[in-house]
């Protein structure tokens, strides 16, 4: 067993910071909240200073008659 780990010691650290790193964004990403997060509302136009106001937002652009317009700018 020793000589196994000896052998293939950086491998399993490895797997063990990736398993910690993968654990640390999963947990930032189910706790950080889009509406926790500001957004700098002054080149885009936007009224939102949001992240999910600034999303939401874009959504209703693109809903609106002419609104092919607005995604082929950005696309």
């Amino acid at each position: 067993m020793k000589k196994r780990f000896k052998k293939n010691y950086k491998l399993i650290l490895g797997i063990i910071i990736g398993v910690i790193i993968s654990g640390i964004g999963v947990y930032a990403e189910t706790t950080i909240s889009s509406s926790d997060i500001s957004y700098d509302n002054s080149k885009s136009g936007l009224k939102s200073t949001d992240m999910k106001g600034a999303i939401d937002e874009l959504y209703t652009k693109i809903q609106e008659p002419g609104g092919g317009k607005f995604v082929a700018a950005y696309t």
